[in-house]
């Protein structure tokens, strides 16, 4: 079994902020107090069309959010996001769950249709679940797992537990596609998910909040 850790610590972020940064659900739009410096990278303004046609695109309404459902095009400052597919399992890849979890397989596809480099980060997107018993909103959520592993020099080394989970971190090329998958760890009992996305700045504001809601049934 491969170990797997959960991203939860805030700490984490100040290492790994890009264009995005953590924020607690549902709905919080408040940036933090200390915002992690983030992506100099700048939307296109002209916010020019991906491979859907623009009246397929789900854009935000006027307070700064936008919900989709599996299968739409969500359109961001900075790319378009689609939820392709989702199940749940007890075993992804050779990852197995921690006791009274289970693993959340989300396909999703991003596209970048603006004129610049984005940097990412699979910390860019949240999964959010209905709380369930003994939970809270603020504890219903959770990052995309990674494992972590000690270098000689006495730092850690973080990398996927899976070759089709999206990079830990990478560089989108403008006018790319790239589909991978988000690997997360949610409790056994939970049905309902969104993979969610903060857009972040890098003076420390946020922008607007996407949200992709769907049911992911057990896989047999």
């Amino acid at each position: 079994m491969k170990r797997i850790v959960t991203c939860l610590l805030a700490a984490l972020l100040l290492s790994l902020a890009g264009c995005t940064g953590s924020f607690e659900p549902p709905f919080n739009f408040d940036p933090p107090e200390e915002a992690p410096a983030g992506s100099e990278a700048q939307p296109d303004p002209e916010r020019t069309e991906g491979p859907d046609e623009s009246d397929a695109v789900v854009t935000p309404d006027d307070e700064g959010y936008a919900i989709g459902y599996l299968g739409e095009t969500l359109r961001t400052q900075f790319f378009d996001i689609r939820v392709d597919e989702a199940y749940t399992c007890y075993e992804f890849d050779g990852v197995t769950p921690e006791a009274g979890q289970k693993l959340l397989v989300a396909e999703v596809t991003l596209y970048n249709y603006t004129n610049y480099t984005q940097p990412m980060f699979n910390t860019d997107f949240e999964i959010w679940w209905d709380p369930q018993e003994g939970e809270t909103s603020e504890d219903a959520w959770a990052f995309p797992l990674y494992g972590e592993r000690g270098l000689e020099d006495g730092s850690t080394e973080r990398y996927n537990l899976s070759e089709q989970q999206l990079p830990i971190e990478w560089e989108f090329p403008i006018r790319e596609e790239r589909t991978g998958i988000l690997l997360y760890q949610v409790p056994e009992s939970s049905s309902t998910f969104s993979v969610a996305f903060l857009e972040y700045y890098s003076d420390g504001s946020t922008g607007d909040l996407y949200e992709i809601r769907f049911s992911a049934p057990l896989a047999e």
